[in-house]
Protein backbone atom coordinates (compact mmCIF):
# COMPACT_ATOMS: atom_id res chain seq x y z
CA UNK A 1 0.00 0.00 0.00
CA UNK A 2 1.53 3.27 -1.12
CA UNK A 3 1.36 6.18 1.28
CA UNK A 4 -0.60 9.24 0.27
CA UNK A 5 1.67 12.24 -0.28
CA UNK A 6 0.31 15.67 0.47
CA UNK A 7 1.26 19.17 1.56
CA UNK A 8 0.02 21.49 4.29
CA UNK A 9 -1.07 25.09 4.14
CA UNK A 10 -2.32 27.68 6.60
CA UNK A 11 -4.84 30.39 5.65
CA UNK A 12 -5.68 32.84 8.43
CA UNK A 13 -6.84 30.65 11.34
CA UNK A 14 -7.52 27.56 9.22
CA UNK A 15 -5.17 24.73 8.30
CA UNK A 16 -5.47 22.42 5.33
CA UNK A 17 -4.04 19.14 4.14
CA UNK A 18 -3.72 19.35 0.34
CA UNK A 19 -3.81 16.52 -2.19
CA UNK A 20 -3.51 16.82 -5.96
CA UNK A 21 -6.19 15.71 -8.40
CA UNK A 22 -5.29 12.78 -10.58
CA UNK A 23 -6.81 11.32 -13.73
CA UNK A 24 -10.11 9.75 -12.71
CA UNK A 25 -12.84 7.62 -14.14
CA UNK A 26 -16.57 8.18 -13.90
CA UNK A 27 -16.87 6.26 -10.63
CA UNK A 28 -14.07 8.26 -9.03
CA UNK A 29 -15.66 11.50 -10.23
CA UNK A 30 -18.93 10.50 -8.54
CA UNK A 31 -17.08 9.63 -5.33
CA UNK A 32 -15.30 12.99 -5.17
CA UNK A 33 -18.45 14.92 -6.10
CA UNK A 34 -20.39 13.33 -3.24
CA UNK A 35 -17.65 14.09 -0.70
CA UNK A 36 -17.16 17.72 -1.72
CA UNK A 37 -20.87 18.60 -1.93
CA UNK A 38 -22.08 16.82 1.22
CA UNK A 39 -21.15 17.11 4.86
CA UNK A 40 -20.46 13.49 5.78
CA UNK A 41 -20.03 12.61 9.42
CA UNK A 42 -16.50 11.65 10.54
CA UNK A 43 -14.94 12.57 7.19
CA UNK A 44 -12.64 15.56 6.85
CA UNK A 45 -14.47 18.43 5.10
CA UNK A 46 -12.94 18.87 1.64
CA UNK A 47 -13.17 21.60 -0.99
CA UNK A 48 -11.71 21.96 -4.50
CA UNK A 49 -9.29 24.83 -5.26
CA UNK A 50 -8.03 25.68 -8.74
CA UNK A 51 -4.32 26.52 -9.01
CA UNK A 52 -2.27 26.85 -12.21
CA UNK A 53 -4.86 24.97 -14.22
CA UNK A 54 -4.94 22.06 -11.79
CA UNK A 55 -7.40 21.06 -9.10
CA UNK A 56 -6.31 20.66 -5.52
CA UNK A 57 -8.33 19.11 -2.74
CA UNK A 58 -8.19 21.06 0.53
CA UNK A 59 -9.00 18.94 3.58
CA UNK A 60 -9.83 21.12 6.58
CA UNK A 61 -7.75 19.92 9.56
CA UNK A 62 -8.19 22.99 11.77
CA UNK A 63 -8.11 22.09 15.46
CA UNK A 64 -7.25 18.44 14.74
CA UNK A 65 -4.19 16.26 15.26
CA UNK A 66 -3.19 12.99 13.66
CA UNK A 67 -3.29 9.76 15.63
CA UNK A 68 0.42 9.35 14.93
CA UNK A 69 1.13 12.67 16.65
CA UNK A 70 -1.26 12.28 19.58
CA UNK A 71 -0.08 8.80 20.49
CA UNK A 72 3.56 9.24 19.62
CA UNK A 73 4.44 9.39 23.32
CA UNK A 74 1.06 8.75 24.96
CA UNK A 75 -0.72 5.44 25.40
CA UNK A 76 -4.23 4.82 24.09
CA UNK A 77 -6.77 4.49 26.88
CA UNK A 78 -10.04 2.54 26.75
CA UNK A 79 -12.19 5.62 26.11
CA UNK A 80 -10.00 6.78 23.24
CA UNK A 81 -9.99 3.31 21.67
CA UNK A 82 -13.79 3.25 21.86
CA UNK A 83 -13.92 6.69 20.21
CA UNK A 84 -11.73 5.43 17.36
CA UNK A 85 -13.86 2.32 16.81
CA UNK A 86 -17.06 4.33 17.11
CA UNK A 87 -15.82 6.94 14.62
CA UNK A 88 -14.77 4.28 12.12
CA UNK A 89 -18.14 2.52 12.41
CA UNK A 90 -20.12 5.72 11.91
CA UNK A 91 -17.93 6.74 8.96
CA UNK A 92 -18.46 3.36 7.27
CA UNK A 93 -22.21 3.62 7.81
CA UNK A 94 -22.23 7.07 6.20
CA UNK A 95 -20.19 5.76 3.26
CA UNK A 96 -22.82 3.08 2.65
CA UNK A 97 -25.58 5.70 2.75
CA UNK A 98 -23.83 7.76 0.06
CA UNK A 99 -22.72 4.69 -1.98
CA UNK A 100 -19.05 5.51 -1.41
CA UNK A 101 -16.23 2.96 -1.59
CA UNK A 102 -14.53 2.19 1.74
CA UNK A 103 -11.32 1.24 -0.10
CA UNK A 104 -10.64 4.96 -0.67
CA UNK A 105 -10.27 5.71 3.05
CA UNK A 106 -6.76 6.63 4.21
CA UNK A 107 -6.44 4.49 7.33
CA UNK A 108 -2.82 5.29 8.07
CA UNK A 109 -2.32 6.93 11.50
CA UNK A 110 -0.54 9.83 9.78
CA UNK A 111 -3.77 10.76 7.95
CA UNK A 112 -6.37 9.88 10.59
CA UNK A 113 -7.27 13.00 12.56
CA UNK A 114 -8.82 13.49 15.98
CA UNK A 115 -10.22 16.60 17.61
CA UNK A 116 -8.08 16.91 20.75
CA UNK A 117 -10.92 18.56 22.66
CA UNK A 118 -13.92 16.35 21.72
CA UNK A 119 -11.92 13.17 20.86
CA UNK A 120 -13.97 12.85 17.64
CA UNK A 121 -12.33 10.92 14.81
CA UNK A 122 -12.08 12.28 11.24
CA UNK A 123 -10.96 10.28 8.20
CA UNK A 124 -9.50 11.36 4.89
CA UNK A 125 -11.42 10.09 1.84
CA UNK A 126 -9.27 10.26 -1.33
CA UNK A 127 -10.75 8.43 -4.36
CA UNK A 128 -7.46 8.30 -6.28
CA UNK A 129 -5.56 5.89 -4.02
CA UNK A 130 -7.47 2.62 -3.84
CA UNK A 131 -6.38 0.28 -1.06
CA UNK A 132 -7.51 -3.02 0.43
CA UNK A 133 -9.80 -1.97 3.27
CA UNK A 134 -9.45 -5.26 5.18
CA UNK A 135 -5.67 -5.14 4.96
CA UNK A 136 -5.68 -1.51 6.11
CA UNK A 137 -7.86 -2.42 9.11
CA UNK A 138 -5.47 -5.21 10.03
CA UNK A 139 -2.51 -2.83 10.00
CA UNK A 140 -4.49 -0.27 11.97
CA UNK A 141 -5.45 -2.85 14.62
CA UNK A 142 -1.79 -3.79 14.97
CA UNK A 143 -0.84 -0.12 15.38
CA UNK A 144 -3.53 0.36 18.04
CA UNK A 145 -2.45 -2.79 19.87
CA UNK A 146 1.15 -1.57 20.03
CA UNK A 147 0.11 1.81 21.46
CA UNK A 148 -2.55 0.87 24.02
CA UNK A 149 -2.08 1.13 27.78
CA UNK A 150 -1.05 -2.42 28.67
CA UNK A 151 -1.58 -1.71 32.36
CA UNK A 152 -5.35 -1.30 31.91
CA UNK A 153 -7.24 -4.60 31.70
CA UNK A 154 -10.22 -3.21 29.78
CA UNK A 155 -8.00 -1.57 27.14
CA UNK A 156 -5.90 -4.72 26.76
CA UNK A 157 -8.97 -6.93 26.27
CA UNK A 158 -10.38 -4.55 23.65
CA UNK A 159 -7.06 -4.29 21.80
CA UNK A 160 -6.38 -8.01 21.64
CA UNK A 161 -9.98 -8.80 20.74
CA UNK A 162 -9.83 -6.34 17.83
CA UNK A 163 -6.47 -7.72 16.70
CA UNK A 164 -7.61 -11.36 16.88
CA UNK A 165 -10.98 -10.89 15.15
CA UNK A 166 -9.49 -8.86 12.27
CA UNK A 167 -7.15 -11.79 11.54
CA UNK A 168 -10.06 -14.07 10.72
CA UNK A 169 -11.06 -14.76 7.13
CA UNK A 170 -13.85 -12.63 5.64
CA UNK A 171 -14.31 -10.57 8.78
CA UNK A 172 -16.90 -7.76 8.90
CA UNK A 173 -15.46 -4.71 10.67
CA UNK A 174 -18.83 -3.15 11.52
CA UNK A 175 -19.87 -6.34 13.29
CA UNK A 176 -16.57 -6.60 15.18
CA UNK A 177 -16.61 -2.95 16.27
CA UNK A 178 -20.27 -3.20 17.27
CA UNK A 179 -19.63 -6.21 19.51
CA UNK A 180 -16.63 -4.60 21.20
CA UNK A 181 -18.41 -1.28 21.75
CA UNK A 182 -21.60 -2.94 23.04
CA UNK A 183 -19.70 -5.14 25.46
CA UNK A 184 -17.68 -2.27 26.91
CA UNK A 185 -20.62 0.14 27.04
CA UNK A 186 -22.56 -2.44 29.06
CA UNK A 187 -19.56 -2.81 31.33
CA UNK A 188 -19.47 0.95 31.95
CA UNK A 189 -23.21 0.98 32.68
CA UNK A 190 -22.79 -1.84 35.16
CA UNK A 191 -19.99 -0.03 36.96
CA UNK A 192 -22.03 3.15 37.12
CA UNK A 193 -25.12 1.37 38.49
CA UNK A 194 -23.03 -0.50 41.02
CA UNK A 195 -21.63 2.78 42.29
CA UNK A 196 -25.07 4.40 42.32
CA UNK A 197 -26.68 1.50 44.17
CA UNK A 198 -23.97 1.62 46.81
CA UNK A 199 -24.79 5.27 47.34
CA UNK A 200 -28.47 4.31 47.78
CA UNK A 201 -30.11 6.33 45.00
CA UNK A 202 -29.78 5.36 41.36
CA UNK A 203 -32.03 7.90 39.70
CA UNK A 204 -30.74 10.98 41.48
CA UNK A 205 -27.15 10.06 40.74
CA UNK A 206 -27.86 10.00 37.00
CA UNK A 207 -26.73 13.64 36.97
CA UNK A 208 -23.19 12.29 37.48
CA UNK A 209 -23.44 9.89 34.55
CA UNK A 210 -19.97 9.35 33.02
CA UNK A 211 -19.14 10.16 29.42
CA UNK A 212 -20.21 7.35 27.12
CA UNK A 213 -20.73 7.03 23.41
CA UNK A 214 -24.54 6.82 23.59
CA UNK A 215 -26.48 9.98 24.52
CA UNK A 216 -27.91 9.73 28.02
CA UNK A 217 -31.47 10.44 26.82
CA UNK A 218 -31.25 7.65 24.26
CA UNK A 219 -29.87 5.26 26.87
CA UNK A 220 -32.68 6.06 29.34
CA UNK A 221 -35.28 5.65 26.56
CA UNK A 222 -33.90 2.22 25.63
CA UNK A 223 -33.97 1.14 29.26
CA UNK A 224 -37.61 2.16 29.61
CA UNK A 225 -38.54 0.32 26.39
CA UNK A 226 -36.68 -2.84 27.34
CA UNK A 227 -37.86 -2.71 30.95
CA UNK A 228 -34.61 -4.08 32.31
CA UNK A 229 -31.72 -2.91 34.43
CA UNK A 230 -28.01 -3.57 33.94
CA UNK A 231 -26.70 -6.37 36.12
CA UNK A 232 -23.69 -6.41 38.37
CA UNK A 233 -21.10 -9.11 37.90
CA UNK A 234 -21.13 -11.82 40.55
CA UNK A 235 -23.94 -10.15 42.48
CA UNK A 236 -27.49 -11.28 43.31
CA UNK A 237 -28.90 -7.74 43.58
CA UNK A 238 -29.82 -7.43 39.89
CA UNK A 239 -31.04 -11.04 39.74
CA UNK A 240 -33.39 -10.43 42.66
CA UNK A 241 -34.63 -7.32 40.86
CA UNK A 242 -35.47 -9.36 37.75
CA UNK A 243 -37.43 -11.99 39.74
CA UNK A 244 -39.10 -9.57 42.11
CA UNK A 245 -42.60 -9.81 40.55
CA UNK A 246 -42.67 -13.66 40.17
CA UNK A 247 -41.37 -14.10 43.73
CA UNK A 248 -44.05 -11.72 45.02
CA UNK A 249 -46.78 -13.68 43.20
CA UNK A 250 -45.62 -16.98 44.69
CA UNK A 251 -45.43 -15.43 48.12
CA UNK A 252 -49.00 -14.18 47.79
CA UNK A 253 -50.14 -17.71 46.86
CA UNK A 254 -48.49 -19.14 49.96
CA UNK A 255 -49.88 -16.50 52.29
CA UNK A 256 -53.29 -16.53 50.63
CA UNK A 257 -53.61 -20.31 50.82
CA UNK A 258 -52.51 -20.46 54.44
CA UNK A 259 -54.75 -17.54 55.42
CA UNK A 260 -57.77 -18.99 53.67
CA UNK A 261 -57.19 -22.32 55.33
CA UNK A 262 -57.07 -20.75 58.81
CA UNK A 263 -60.12 -18.63 58.08
CA UNK A 264 -62.24 -21.60 56.94
CA UNK A 265 -61.19 -23.70 59.91
CA UNK A 266 -62.07 -20.95 62.40
CA UNK A 267 -65.46 -20.45 60.71
CA UNK A 268 -66.21 -24.18 60.86
CA UNK A 269 -65.29 -24.32 64.55
CA UNK A 270 -67.74 -21.51 65.36
CA UNK A 271 -70.60 -23.16 63.44
CA UNK A 272 -70.11 -26.73 64.69
CA UNK A 273 -67.78 -28.93 66.64
CA UNK A 274 -66.30 -30.64 63.60
CA UNK A 275 -62.93 -32.27 64.13
CA UNK A 276 -59.74 -31.37 62.27
CA UNK A 277 -59.78 -34.65 60.34
CA UNK A 278 -63.22 -33.79 58.96
CA UNK A 279 -62.03 -30.29 57.94
CA UNK A 280 -58.99 -31.66 56.12
CA UNK A 281 -61.24 -33.52 53.74
CA UNK A 282 -63.34 -30.52 52.75
CA UNK A 283 -63.14 -28.85 49.34
CA UNK A 284 -62.02 -25.50 50.82
CA UNK A 285 -59.12 -27.13 52.63
CA UNK A 286 -57.96 -28.89 49.45
CA UNK A 287 -58.06 -25.62 47.43
CA UNK A 288 -56.20 -23.68 50.12
CA UNK A 289 -53.54 -26.37 50.48
CA UNK A 290 -53.14 -26.60 46.71
CA UNK A 291 -52.56 -22.85 46.37
CA UNK A 292 -50.00 -22.88 49.18
CA UNK A 293 -48.24 -25.92 47.64
CA UNK A 294 -48.06 -24.23 44.20
CA UNK A 295 -46.62 -21.10 45.80
CA UNK A 296 -43.99 -23.05 47.75
CA UNK A 297 -42.99 -25.11 44.70
CA UNK A 298 -42.73 -22.04 42.43
CA UNK A 299 -40.75 -20.09 45.00
CA UNK A 300 -38.29 -22.98 45.41
CA UNK A 301 -37.82 -23.42 41.64
CA UNK A 302 -37.36 -19.68 41.21
CA UNK A 303 -34.67 -19.71 43.89
CA UNK A 304 -32.82 -22.57 42.13
CA UNK A 305 -33.02 -20.76 38.76
CA UNK A 306 -31.65 -17.59 40.33
CA UNK A 307 -28.66 -19.47 41.76
CA UNK A 308 -27.95 -21.05 38.37
CA UNK A 309 -27.96 -17.62 36.71
CA UNK A 310 -25.60 -16.21 39.33
CA UNK A 311 -23.20 -19.10 38.85
CA UNK A 312 -23.34 -18.60 35.08
CA UNK A 313 -22.50 -14.91 35.42
CA UNK A 314 -19.47 -15.70 37.57
CA UNK A 315 -18.28 -18.32 35.07
CA UNK A 316 -18.81 -15.86 32.20
CA UNK A 317 -16.67 -13.25 33.95
CA UNK A 318 -13.90 -15.77 34.59
CA UNK A 319 -14.10 -16.98 30.98
CA UNK A 320 -13.81 -13.40 29.65
CA UNK A 321 -10.75 -12.75 31.80
CA UNK A 322 -9.11 -15.99 30.69
CA UNK A 323 -9.98 -15.13 27.05
CA UNK A 324 -8.08 -11.84 27.38
CA UNK A 325 -5.02 -13.68 28.66
CA UNK A 326 -5.35 -16.28 25.89
CA UNK A 327 -5.54 -13.53 23.21
CA UNK A 328 -2.40 -11.98 24.65
CA UNK A 329 -0.54 -15.30 24.47
CA UNK A 330 -1.75 -15.87 20.89
CA UNK A 331 -0.62 -12.40 19.84
CA UNK A 332 2.90 -12.83 21.22
CA UNK A 333 3.09 -16.31 19.68
CA UNK A 334 2.19 -14.85 16.26
CA UNK A 335 4.76 -12.08 16.65
CA UNK A 336 7.44 -14.59 17.72
CA UNK A 337 6.65 -16.85 14.76
CA UNK A 338 6.83 -13.92 12.33
CA UNK A 339 10.17 -12.89 13.79
CA UNK A 340 11.56 -16.43 13.42
CA UNK A 341 10.42 -16.55 9.78
CA UNK A 342 12.15 -13.24 9.07
CA UNK A 343 15.39 -14.46 10.68
CA UNK A 344 15.30 -17.92 9.04
CA UNK A 345 16.94 -16.93 5.71
CA UNK A 346 19.96 -15.64 7.56
CA UNK A 347 20.65 -18.87 9.44
CA UNK A 348 22.04 -20.67 6.36
CA UNK A 349 24.55 -17.97 5.47
CA UNK A 350 28.11 -19.03 6.11
CA UNK A 351 30.00 -16.96 8.61
CA UNK A 352 32.29 -14.42 7.02
CA UNK A 353 35.98 -14.76 7.85
CA UNK A 354 36.99 -12.33 10.48
CA UNK A 355 39.17 -9.48 9.31
CA UNK A 356 42.03 -8.30 11.47
CA UNK A 357 41.04 -5.23 13.43
CA UNK A 358 42.90 -2.02 12.82
CA UNK A 359 43.39 -0.05 15.99
CA UNK A 360 43.76 3.68 15.70
CA UNK A 361 45.15 6.05 18.24
CA UNK A 362 42.67 7.39 20.78
CA UNK A 363 41.99 11.08 20.42
CA UNK A 364 42.09 13.00 23.67
CA UNK A 365 38.95 15.09 24.05
CA UNK A 366 39.23 18.65 25.23
CA UNK A 367 38.65 19.05 28.92
CA UNK A 368 35.40 21.05 28.70
CA UNK A 369 33.99 19.47 25.53
CA UNK A 370 30.39 18.39 25.96
CA UNK A 371 27.12 18.29 24.10
CA UNK A 372 23.86 19.71 25.41
CA UNK A 373 20.34 19.73 24.12
CA UNK A 374 18.57 22.88 23.10
CA UNK A 375 17.40 25.38 25.69
CA UNK A 376 14.59 27.82 25.07
CA UNK A 377 14.75 31.10 26.98
CA UNK A 378 11.71 33.37 27.14
CA UNK A 379 12.22 36.79 25.53
CA UNK A 380 9.12 38.59 26.77
CA UNK A 381 9.84 41.45 29.16
CA UNK A 382 8.50 40.77 32.62
CA UNK A 383 7.31 43.58 34.84
CA UNK A 384 7.04 41.31 37.88
CA UNK A 385 10.85 40.87 37.94
CA UNK A 386 10.56 37.09 37.72
CA UNK A 387 13.35 35.22 35.94
CA UNK A 388 12.67 34.21 32.32
CA UNK A 389 11.24 30.77 31.63
CA UNK A 390 13.77 28.15 30.51
CA UNK A 391 12.68 24.99 28.73
CA UNK A 392 15.30 22.25 28.40
CA UNK A 393 14.71 20.08 25.33
CA UNK A 394 16.04 16.80 26.68
CA UNK A 395 13.51 14.25 25.49
CA UNK A 396 12.76 14.07 21.77
CA UNK A 397 10.26 14.34 20.26
CA UNK A 398 9.45 17.24 22.61
CA UNK A 399 5.94 18.71 22.47
CA UNK A 400 4.96 22.23 23.57
CA UNK A 401 1.30 22.90 24.43
CA UNK A 402 -1.16 23.50 27.23
CA UNK A 403 -2.72 20.03 27.40
CA UNK A 404 -1.38 18.21 30.42
CA UNK A 405 -0.49 14.61 29.66
CA UNK A 406 0.09 15.29 25.98
CA UNK A 407 2.68 18.10 26.15
CA UNK A 408 6.18 17.57 27.53
CA UNK A 409 6.13 21.19 28.67
CA UNK A 410 2.81 22.82 29.54
CA UNK A 411 2.74 26.46 28.40
CA UNK A 412 -0.28 28.03 30.09
CA UNK A 413 -1.24 30.81 27.71
CA UNK A 414 -4.55 31.41 25.93
CA UNK A 415 -2.78 31.90 22.60
CA UNK A 416 -1.11 28.47 22.81
CA UNK A 417 -2.92 25.41 21.44
CA UNK A 418 -3.33 22.16 23.34
CA UNK A 419 -0.63 20.55 21.20
CA UNK A 420 1.09 23.52 19.62
CA UNK A 421 4.52 22.53 18.29
CA UNK A 422 7.02 19.69 18.36
CA UNK A 423 10.83 19.54 18.44
CA UNK A 424 12.49 16.62 16.65
CA UNK A 425 16.14 15.67 16.76
CA UNK A 426 17.98 13.96 13.92
CA UNK A 427 20.78 11.97 15.55
CA UNK A 428 22.63 11.53 12.26
CA UNK A 429 22.95 15.28 11.75
CA UNK A 430 22.91 16.24 15.44
CA UNK A 431 20.32 18.81 14.38
CA UNK A 432 17.08 19.87 16.08
CA UNK A 433 14.01 20.58 13.93
CA UNK A 434 10.82 22.46 14.74
CA UNK A 435 7.34 21.46 13.52
CA UNK A 436 4.05 23.29 13.97
CA UNK A 437 1.30 20.88 15.03
CA UNK A 438 -1.58 22.51 13.20
CA UNK A 439 -1.89 25.13 15.96
CA UNK A 440 -4.62 27.75 15.87
CA UNK A 441 -2.39 30.85 16.21
CA UNK A 442 0.60 29.34 14.45
CA UNK A 443 4.31 29.02 15.17
CA UNK A 444 6.90 31.53 13.96
CA UNK A 445 10.61 31.11 13.40
CA UNK A 446 12.39 34.47 13.28
CA UNK A 447 9.06 36.14 12.51
CA UNK A 448 8.21 33.80 9.60
CA UNK A 449 5.09 31.67 10.16
CA UNK A 450 5.39 27.93 9.64
CA UNK A 451 2.89 25.95 7.66
CA UNK A 452 1.03 23.19 9.48
CA UNK A 453 3.35 20.17 9.93
CA UNK A 454 6.20 22.07 8.26
CA UNK A 455 9.62 20.94 9.49
CA UNK A 456 12.39 23.56 9.78
CA UNK A 457 15.92 23.25 11.23
CA UNK A 458 16.97 25.37 14.20
CA UNK A 459 20.21 27.20 14.81
CA UNK A 460 21.48 29.14 17.78
CA UNK A 461 19.74 32.44 18.56
CA UNK A 462 16.66 31.60 16.50
CA UNK A 463 13.52 33.29 17.81
CA UNK A 464 10.56 30.94 18.16
CA UNK A 465 7.05 32.22 18.84
CA UNK A 466 4.17 30.04 20.04
CA UNK A 467 1.03 32.14 19.68
CA UNK A 468 2.20 35.32 21.36
CA UNK A 469 4.91 33.78 23.59
CA UNK A 470 8.44 34.15 22.21
CA UNK A 471 11.55 32.16 23.10
CA UNK A 472 15.19 32.20 21.96
CA UNK A 473 16.75 28.90 20.99
CA UNK A 474 20.24 28.21 22.39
Amino acid sequence: MRKVQGTYKRELNSSYFILEEQAMEGTQYYQMKMVTENKISHLLPVSIHHFNGENQFYYDISGKQTLACIFEKREIEAGQLMQILSGLSKALTELENYLLDENYLCLQPEYMYMNVNTQQLFLCFYPFEETDFCRSIQKLSEYLLNHINHQDEQTVNMGYQLYRLTREDNFVFLQIAGEILQENENSEKEEFYEKSMNEGNVRENRLEFPDTYMPRQQWEMEEEEEGCQPQKKGSSVSVKREFKIPALCFMLLILGGAGYMIYQYMSLQQESTASLSVFLGTRDMILAAGAAFVGLTGFFLLFLYKRILERGKVNETEERESMGKQMEREYFAIREQAYEEEQAPFEDIEEMPEKPLKYEETVLLQENMYKEEGILVEKLKRFDKKPPVKIVLNNFPFIIGKLEGAADYVLSDKSVSRMHAKFIKNPNEDMVYLMDLNSKNGTLKNGIPLEANELVPLTAEDEITFGKVTFTYH
